[in-house]
């Protein structure tokens, strides 16, 4: 059965993803994410996620292997329908397979009251985008202080930048670092391009 991630949000500790939803998979064990947390330019050698996997292996680290396996071996047939009025797919991971991709087209059919928001690097996989009212498409910029283009059929790019590069570049952050209040990654509106100032 799928795990989805139900982030707590905890008076006085800020937490990004506080009060949302979530469907990941295990970075760890997906080789794409090996090969780019190895890549010394890459944005995927600081991610959050690779440190939290590890920090809590035993509690999570499961459910992610589980997830990953149920979502990229075979299409899936039961698929859940949710009460919340967003998600975020790969707050951990990455799409794994064109399997992968297809069984998250499947949740967002299945459950046309929640908006969801498909975070990626793999263009390779999501070709051409599947179009969908609840289903933003968000490429995530490979290299951190650098806009990726937006790729063809998708809604947003995200690109993560460090505090120095912020300051010497006058560059207008608008990731309030706070999803559920903020929203601009979950709604479709005029906003391509979102920016986000490093932890």
């Amino acid at each position: 059965m799928l795990h989805f991630t139900y982030h707590e949000e905890k008076p006085g500790k800020p937490n990004k993803m506080g009060g949302m939803m979530s469907l990941n998979t295990s970075s760890h064990n997906n080789p794409f994410c090996v090969r780019m947390h190895g890549n010394k330019k890459s944005v995927c050698r600081a991610c959050y996620s690779w440190t939290l996997e590890a920090f809590y292996e035993k509690q999570l680290a499961h459910y992610l292997i589980s997830n990953g396996d149920i979502l990229s071996t075979t299409i899936m047939e039961g698929v859940p329908i949710l009460d919340r009025l967003y998600c975020r797919f790969n707050s951990f991971g990455e799409l794994l397979n064109k399997t992968h991709y297809h069984n998250l087209l499947g949740i967002v059919d299945a459950n046309p009251q929640t908006t969801f928001a498909l975070w990626t690097k793999r263009l390779d996989i999501v070709k051409n985008p599947a179009k969908r009212d609840n289903l933003i498409y968000i490429y995530s910029s490979p290299i951190k202080n650098v806009e990726a283009r937006l790729p063809k059929g998708f809604d947003k790019v995200f690109t993560v930048y460090s505090k120095p590069f912020i300051r010497e570049n006058a560059v207008a952050v608008n990731c309030a670092k706070h999803c559920k209040t903020c929203l601009l990654c979950y709604t479709k509106n005029n906003t391509a391009f979102i920016k986000e100032e490093m932890r």
